[in-house]
């Protein structure tokens, strides 16, 4: 599901997704695509 939403709505989330502690929580709004190597601190 999260192909078809970058697919169809970018690489943007909802803020209800970020920092709520749990389990399946991001760090910020925005899905990193470009691979872990790249990625930057803190994301």
């Amino acid at each position: 599901m999260a192909l078809v939403h970058v697919i169809t709505r970018g690489p943007q989330i909802s803020a209800r997704h970020v920092e709520t502690g749990t389990a399946h929580s991001d760090p910020t709004d925005t899905l990193w695509l470009d691979g872990v190597a790249t990625k930057p601190d803190g994301a």
